[in-house]
């Protein structure tokens, strides 16, 4: 089943895409809450919009959680001139810099670099858990395009993993 996001009435919305066209399901925030649920309804919904007439979305919830790992394959590290790092370099991506095809990218400086990423979409709550039980968590997957404003990024050390920890419940 492929999901996708739009903007309705000032909310984020998630759809099932059904031969080109949208099956309403729900708000991102309502469709993540209940997954399993909003998976079994995509199956039977009726697609009834259409995709060339909706403004497209990043299908996230506002405030959700983007991780990014960085430095994450060889290669990579050494075009940047980097060690590979002794734990994963990740990094935190706010769901307001998230744009989808069409949308005009910000520019902070003239030269924006850019890279194909694979998006996972993590569907249950996870901590501290072992390889297995990550996987069989695991929602999706998604194309995502990590642009970056390189000169504003190395301005200064990546810190984000580190600086927001969940409180306590």
């Amino acid at each position: 089943m492929r999901f996708i996001g739009y903007g309705n009435f000032g909310q984020r919305w998630v759809g099932a895409l059904k031969d080109g066209a949208i099956a309403p399901l729900a708000t991102a925030a309502d469709f993540y809450s209940d997954l399993k649920h909003w998976m079994a309804v995509a199956e039977t919904a009726e697609a009834g919009l259409a995709s060339g007439e909706l403004q497209l979305a990043p299908a996230v919830w506002e405030g959700a959680r983007v991780l990014c790992v960085g430095l994450n394959y060889r290669k990579h590290a050494a075009e940047g001139g980097f060690d590979i790092p002794p734990y994963p370099a990740m990094f935190g991506r706010w769901t307001r810099s998230l744009v989808t095809d069409g949308d005009v990218v910000p520019a902070l400086e003239e030269r924006l670099d850019w890279e194909a990423e694979l998006a996972v979409v993590v569907g249950d709550k996870l901590a501290a858990v072992d390889e297995e039980t990550a996987l069989a968590g695991v929602f999706g997957y998604a194309c995502f395009n990590d642009i970056s404003a390189r000169t504003y990024q190395r301005h200064a050390a990546q810190w984000t993993a580190g600086k927001n920890m969940d409180r306590p419940a």
